[in-house]
């Protein structure tokens, strides 16, 4: 039976946790059409974040993670302006038994995935 799918995003402006980050999480169909699974917020309330388990429900392939990164840059810093107001993330699983460790490092600017 597929594993989770844990994710971790990370501040690296402020070098902490990204906590109060929101995030919404799709679902690829045969890279045609998307379906949204959830939203939500990381927090410290919710580590590890598990962002959702692949199972029949869930079934291993292609998802998408879109962090909304501007409305956490700026409640940090107010005088921050940002005209990208998200990250779209594209990952992929593979039906992988002991699950997958998404980790996101984000800046205002950018950022770096590691799966």
């Amino acid at each position: 039976m597929p594993g989770p799918v844990i994710v971790s995003v990370y501040d690296d402006e402020h070098k902490h946790p990204a906590n109060g980050i929101k995030y919404d999480l799709w679902q690829i169909n045969d890279g045609n059409g998307r379906v949204q699974l959830k939203q939500g917020t990381f927090d410290e309330k919710s580590a590890p974040n598990v962002l959702l388990e692949t199972d029949q429900a869930y079934p291993p392939g292609f998802f998408e993670i879109v962090l909304y990164t501007k409305d956490y840059f700026e409640k940090i810093n107010k005088d921050l302006v940002l005209n990208d107001s998200r990250l779209t993330l594209s990952f992929g699983t593979n039906g992988n038994d002991h699950g997958l460790f998404l980790s996101i490092n984000i800046t205002p600017t950018g950022c770096s995935m590691t799966l």
